[in-house]
């Protein structure tokens, strides 16, 4: 293989279960999207009922991919426990370009993707705020920084 080699999936029935492992990191496979593999790293595929990846342990924000984009990117997050997740992107001036998701989400790995057709060109950012609902109060922010290039 050529690296970094790019993994791209659908998964058509809900009911189908699946997992990735890339370097010891298990990310279940559910809708469409993919998964960049650097080097040579270790890569294994689960299909069947074991295939069900557990819960994230903490609040994760990945880098989007790709990066620089042009026009759409995908962005992926974990959420450890139910939260309350707001999804922005912001400008370089700080202002607020759009919201990609503002609400409650259940624990697990998450996926959203971006449509930049109508942004100009430059750098944004990409936010990512939750905070739990129950149990102990628990809140995460984290920024990524993404170009859109035309």
């Amino acid at each position: 293989a050529v690296y970094p080699l790019t993994v791209f999936w659908t998964i058509h029935d809900p009911a189908i279960h699946a997992a990735i492992t890339i370097a010891g990191d298990e990310r279940p496979l559910t809708g469409s999207s993919s998964c960049v593999v650097k080097s040579n790293e270790q890569l294994s595929l689960k299909l069947g009922p074991s295939a069900q990846a557990g819960l994230p342990a903490e609040y994760r924000l990945e880098q989007n991919y790709p990066n620089p984009f042009n026009p759409s990117t995908v962005l992926r997050y974990a959420l450890p426990v139910e939260s309350n997740v707001t999804v922005r992107i912001y400008n370089i001036l700080g202002q607020t370009v759009t919201t990609l998701y503002d609400g409650m989400q259940d624990a697990g790995f998450k996926t959203i993707a971006w449509d930049a057709r109508s942004a100009p060109s430059g750098v944004y950012y990409c936010r990512l705020d939750a905070s739990s609902s129950s149990g102990p109060p628990r809140a995460f922010s984290k920024t990524a920084k993404m170009i859109l290039l035309r």
